[in-house]
């Protein structure tokens, strides 16, 4: 229910406008003109969205869009036959040049996260022992690290993201898909998934809400840096909000939420229990 609202109160009601042509119904839901797409881009995210019944709660105060990353009839017709509109998202391109851009920006921003958290995921790496992977991965962090040592480097490389974003990613086409479906907001909860980055990327370019949920207790210290600013962060709890807000300090304290863990809800339902 916390989440639920506190994505209620990001889609504040737009009054409906005389050039905005009439949407036909969808199932039994309440038609608004308020359009956002929910893109599932993870097997779990299904559970938390749709199992949950946070779809059915959206769809009290706007007109959710499902984007399916993967080819799944089954599920497309289970979400139309609920009243759903369900597009098929893009596949992400995007080429080494940027992967190796990102992962600068993710060494700056590893940066502010000086928790135990990250220190106890480098000694499980560690616990593997050396083998080529990550003999590759630290020559890699060796290099970025030197890099990034340069003067005015970390600055350049920030102000570098839009442009390599545009030369080296397919992000006009989630761009052109936003416009198609007529999109108001994305609510993303895998934001570090690259379908998901994209589309978040695409909300921004379009002036669009971006709005995002945070689907494990670990993600803000394993994941990365958010690949924008948000509207609104949504976390499971305190230590949660409090890692968001010491690792992405551009996002306002105010637009991180603490709503719980919504796919725990399903252990609470008396008729799901089987015994």
């Amino acid at each position: 229910d916390r989440f639920a609202a506190s994505c209620m109160a990001s889609l504040a009601p737009a009054p409906p406008s005389a050039a905005e042509p009439a949407r036909p119904a969808t199932g039994e839901h309440r038609v608004s003109p308020q359009r956002i797409l929910v893109p599932l881009t993870y097997g779990l995210s299904v559970r938390y969205a749709v199992a949950t019944g946070l779809l059915d709660q959206l769809a009290e105060v706007a007109t959710p869009v499902v984007g399916l990353g993967w080819d799944d009839p089954a599920l497309a017709s289970h979400l139309e036959a609920a009243g759903f509109e369900v597009v098929r998202l893009p596949g992400a391109t995007i080429s080494h040049a940027y992967r190796n851009h990102a992962h600068r920006l993710d060494l700056l921003h590893q940066r502010l996260l000086a928790s135990p958290t990250t220190r106890i995921r480098a000694a499980r790496r560690k616990r593997h022992g050396l083998n080529k992977a990550r003999f590759v991965e630290d020559a890699r962090i060796v290099r970025d690290r030197v890099a990034l040592a340069r003067p005015d480097a970390a600055e350049r490389t920030r102000a570098a993201d839009d442009a390599m974003l545009t030369a080296e990613t397919n992000v006009a086409a989630f761009v052109e898909l936003s416009e198609r479906a007529r999109i108001d907001a994305v609510l993303s909860f895998t934001p570090y998934h690259d379908q998901d980055t994209l589309l978040l990327v695409a909300a921004r370019r379009r002036g669009s809400l971006a709005l995002v949920s945070v689907i494990s207790f670990d993600n803000p210290t394993i994941r990365g840096r958010m690949p924008v600013t948000p509207d609104r962060v949504l976390v499971w709890n305190a230590q949660n909000a409090d890692q968001i807000d010491r690792s992405h300090p551009h996002i306002p304290t105010s637009d991180i939420r603490v709503v719980g863990a919504p796919q725990f809800d399903l252990h609470r339902r008396a008729d799901l229990v089987m015994d």
